[in-house]
This record gives C-alpha cells, structure tokens and sequence, in this order.
C-alpha cells in the first residue's frame, strides 16, 4: 500500500528542496517532519546531516571571512595611521 508512504515522501521532497535552496534550518525542520512518518528512510537522515554540514560550513566561512576582514581592515588603518604619521 503506497498511501501511508505519501506525506513522508511529500516532506522528503520538501526536504531535498529546502537543501537545493541553501536553506538548512528550514530543510532540518522538514526533515524531522518526514522522519514522524518513515522513521526507517535513510534518505532524511542523509537530508538531516547535509543540513547540518551547510549550517557548520556557514559558521566556518563566516568565521574566516571575518577575521579576513578585519585583518584587511587593520592593515588599511595601519598603512593610513603610517600615511597620515609621514606629512
């Protein structure tokens, strides 16, 4: 019988989209809806840990760009301190 498969399968597909989309939080929630009916798909558990590796990457590369950012930004302050210092 393929009917109680239907709204596990219509929450997975949400799910793969919600990842497609680069919206993890959203696509975790999802997932967790789908696992209330088909608790045995190991697809949304695959779906569950890609979210969680998006939201780790977004926290690493947001992490990095920061402090890249401010690195420039103290090389700029310190080359324009250095400019102003020379007049």
């Amino acid at each position: 019988m393929i009917l109680p498969q239907m709204p596990a399968e219509y929450w997975a597909e949400q799910t793969r989209v919600a990842l497609r989309d680069q919206e993890p939080v959203k696509s975790l929630g999802l997932a967790k809806k789908a696992m209330l009916f088909d608790p045995q798909n190991p697809t949304l558990y695959f779906y569950e840990g890609e979210a969680y590796r998006n939201l780790a990457f977004r926290v690493l590369h947001r992490s990095s760009l920061e402090t890249t950012y401010f690195k420039k930004s103290a090389g700029i302050l310190s080359a324009r301190s250095g400019h102003l210092s020379r007049r």
